[in-house]
C-alpha cells in the first residue's frame, strides 16, 4: 500500500463511527443571470506561501470532475492534472481527491458529468446534483445514486462547517488543495504552493481552514495536498507543484481533477 492510500485508509479508520452513516449538508448552487463564469485571484499567505483561488460564480454546467479513463469508462491509472486540463478544455483545474500509486489507483466516490464511475471509501465529499444543490460531508455508497449527482469527488476532512474552523492547532505544514462553498452558493477552489522538506512551506490544516473561512466559505473540504497540489489551465501550470515534496518544481500524476469550463 502506498503512503497516500495508507493515509486515506487511516483517515477512514479514524472516522469509523461515521462510516456507513450519511452526514452531509445541502446548499443551493449559485445561478446568477449575468456576470463572469469565474474569477481568479492570486495571493500570498502571511508566511510567504503563494496561492491562487477561483471563485466559480456559475458552477452549473461549468464545474466538472474528471479522471484518467480506462476501458468501459472506468477510472484507472494516473495522469497529470495539466494533461487532463488540456484534454477537457479546463480554464481552471486543480488536482482532486485521494488516490494510490498502484492498482486500484482510484479511491473514494467519483461521479463525472452525471455518470457514476465508482462508489466507496470514507472521507468527506463535495458534489453537485442535477437538482442544482451542493452536497458536502459523508455520503455512503448506497446513498450516492439516490442523490442524483452530476459531479462528485471524495476528499479528506472538513475544514470549515457552519462557519466554524474544524482542525485543531498545529500539524504538518504542506502545500494544500481545498474547496468550499460561500453563502451565495458559489464554489471556491484553492491551491497553495509549498513543500514538505524542512524548512517546510505551505499551510497547516488549521491555517488552511482559516483561509477558506476568510474568503467566505462556511463549508469547506480538504482535498489531496502535498506533492499532488497543482493548479492548471489548458495544459499550462498556474502554480509551482513539488511532486517530490522538495523545493524543486515538478508535477505529480493523480486521478481525479476539478475542472472549470465555459
Amino acid at each position: 500500500m502506498t503512503f497516500l492510500a495508507l493515509l486515506f485508509s487511516l483517515y477512514v479508520l479514524s472516522t469509523a463511527k461515521k462510516v456507513g452513516v450519511d452526514d452531509y449538508v445541502t446548499i443551493a448552487a449559485a445561478e446568477p443571470a449575468s456576470g463572469p463564469i469565474y474569477t481568479l485571484t492570486n495571493f500570498t499567505t502571511d508566511k510567504g506561501a503563494k496561492g491562487r483561488f477561483a471563485v466559480v460564480h456559475k458552477p452549473i454546467g461549468n464545474f466538472h470532475i474528471y479522471y484518467p479513463e480506462e476501458a468501459a469508462g472506468k477510472c484507472g491509472g494516473l495522469e497529470f492534472t495539466s494533461r487532463q486540463s488540456l484534454v477537457h478544455s479546463c480554464d481552471f483545474a486543480t488536482n482532486g481527491g485521494p488516490f494510490s500509486f498502484h492498482d486500484p489507483t482510484c479511491l473514494g466516490n467519483i461521479v463525472s458529468d452525471g455518470k457514476i464511475i465508482q462508489t466507496g471509501g470514507g472521507g468527506e465529499v463535495i458534489g453537485l446534483t442535477h437538482t442544482k444543490k451542493w452536497i458536502l460531508g459523508s455520503v455512503t455508497s448506497r446513498t450516492v445514486p439516490k442523490l442524483d449527482f452530476v459531479q462528485l469527488t471524495s476528499g479528506f476532512n472538513w475544514l470549515t462547517r457552519k462557519g466554524v474552523v474544524m482542525p485543531a492547532t498545529g500539524g504538518e505544514i504542506a502545500p494544500r488543495t481545498f474547496a468550499g462553498i460561500n453563502k451565495k452558493g458559489e464554489l471556491l477552489l484553492f491551491v497553495v504552493d509549498g513543500h514538505e522538506v524542512a524548512p517546510a512551506v505551505g499551510l497547516t490544516l488549521k491555517e488552511t481552514a482559516e483561509i477558506a473561512l476568510h474568503h467566505g466559505c462556511d463549508y469547506a473540504i480538504n482535498l489531496d495536498g502535498g506533492g499532488s497540489s497543482v493548479a492548471c489551465s489548458h495544459g499550462k501550470l498556474l502554480s509551482d507543484p513539488t511532486c517530490h515534496d522538495t523545493p524543486s518544481v515538478c508535477e505529480r500524476k493523480v486521478t481525479t481533477v476539478t475542472c472549470v469550463t465555459h
